[in-house]
């Protein structure tokens, strides 16, 4: 039964891989102009994440959604689901991909019969409605969320009993202990990593964005249990006017510094694709004082 349904999902996965890799969504009759600045948006959001900007994706997605596109809704689902440029919450995935279906996207109403059917097979019998499964597909026309230089990869929760692992990670998140930049001392004008700090640095350097969210909490015990400490900070920023936090590792004096902290970050951090951001770009988006 597992083996099926990865079967089907990697086959689901596979038909928009090949749409993504030359096929443009057939434009509305009644709505063309605002359909093409919806395509205009959503190709945008597809080139920043194949540069591996998944922020700026995002940031992209979210306006699609909520201007109720179904591609946006469903893209924007897969990013929460992995963790891309967003904290990964697989409960708004789910809202997200059920959004996109109820509009008629086929290929999130096959991924829904498909996982929540799974659901329902693996649940006890008193509970079959206790158990939740996140959808792991990409959306269903082309987007920026399975890069056509990778292959394409669909985590499947495990049946129960099995013992096949959800992620390769470790049971305790490793220490960072590889090029681990160095933090000015706390002073009156705010600890490092917060806005006043950061406001104070030089512009012309660069961090590890390791993930973003909207709850400070979620973000705060993120960096917790990966035991970054004083190296990163929850930063507020602004995306679309609303609050946004990022959790950001290390000010680096130039862009091959930054690249060597990245690649020695633990393997538990790499996994959920942190970038590399101007510190330009950060002060940027930060509130207004």
């Amino acid at each position: 039964m597992h083996c099926t349904l990865l079967t089907r999902l990697l086959l689901i996965f596979g038909t928009f891989a090949l749409l993504l890799a030359g096929c443009a969504a057939t434009p509305v009759a009644e709505d063309e102009s605002q359909f093409r600045s919806a395509d205009l948006l959503y190709a945008k959001a597809r080139e920043a994440y194949r540069s591996g900007d998944y922020y700026l994706a995002a940031e992209r997605l979210i306006v699609l959604a909520r201007q109720g596109d179904p591609r946006g809704q469903y893209a924007l689902g897969y990013l929460y689901y992995r963790g891309q440029g967003v904290l990964g919450d697989r409960a708004r995935a789910m809202e997200l991909f059920r959004m996109a279906a109820a509009q008629g996207n086929a290929k999130a109403r096959q991924a829904l019969a498909l996982l929540e059917g799974r659901v329902a097979a693996n649940a006890p019998p008193a509970e079959r409605t206790g158990n939740t499964v996140a959808v792991v597909e990409a959306p269903a026309a082309p987007d920026p969320h399975s890069p056509a230089t990778a292959s394409a990869e669909v985590s499947v929760p495990p049946a129960q009993g099995s013992t096949e692992p959800v992620f390769q990670a470790a049971t305790e998140p490793a220490a960072v202990t590889s090029a681990a930049p160095e933090v000015a001392a706390t002073d009156d004008d705010g600890e490092p990593f917060s806005v006043a700090w950061l406001r104070r640095q030089d512009s012309s350097q660069y961090t590890i964005q390791l993930v973003g969210g909207s709850s400070r909490k979620s973000l705060g015990e993120f960096a917790q249990r990966n035991r970054l400490a004083e190296q990163s900070g929850v930063v507020e920023t602004r995306l679309n006017g609303a609050r946004w936090y990022v959790v950001l590792f290390g000010l680096f004096a130039d862009l091959p510094q930054a690249r060597a902290a990245l690649q020695g970050l633990p393997a538990e951090l790499r996994r959920d694709r942190p970038w590399i951001r101007p510190l330009r770009d950060v002060l940027a988006s930060l509130p207004a004082s």
